[in-house]
């Protein structure tokens, strides 16, 4: 009898560490708030707009790849254009900028977010391009990033709350 409990317990401590070794997931951690608020100011309505959102920073042993990104919870009027990965080793920071900013030069150059693999002890952020389609004040609450690591698909909310005020 106790050996047959013994055997069980071996066993359950292999099937475990087996699993946490090989199969354990990784996971995006968000250090941002939705609470926080970025902004645009006296925009035109379809000007270029850049915002960066995060920080994010991913934690456990496997790599990820970002499926899709898109607008949490935007107001009818806001088109996302691109998505972009800012990895804060070599990126350009994060931040707010117009299409016609220095900064928007470097947010070009960064690689597109859907498909891109993120390493475990990445850190970075997001930069999202948009554009307004009439005036009035619009915001988005973030973004909803979904990853697949391994063999589960997980999504994380990224802010912070994104607000814009367009005129004619």
């Amino acid at each position: 009898m106790r050996r047959t409990i013994f055997v069980a317990l071996a066993g359950l401590l292999f099937a475990f560490t087996f699993f946490y070794v090989f199969a354990w997931p990784s996971t995006m951690s968000s250090r941002s708030k939705l609470s926080d608020t970025i902004g645009f100011d006296k925009v035109v309505p379809g000007e270029l707009l850049y915002a960066g959102l995060g920080p994010f920073s991913i934690v456990g042993r496997r790599d990820m790849t970002v499926v899709t990104v898109k607008l949490n919870d935007p107001s009818v009027g806001i088109e996302l254009l691109e998505t972009r990965v800012d990895l804060f080793a070599g990126g350009v920071g994060l931040g707010v900028a117009r299409g016609t900013d220095p900064l928007s030069a470097g947010i070009e150059r960064l690689p597109r977010a859907p498909n891109y693999v993120l390493r475990s002890a990445d850190e970075g952020g997001f930069y999202v391009a948009f554009k307004v389609l009439s005036r009035g004040t619009f915001r988005f609450r973030g973004i909803e990033v979904t990853y697949q690591t391994g063999w589960l698909t997980r999504s994380v909310v990224l802010g912070p709350t994104v607000t814009v005020t367009a005129r004619s």
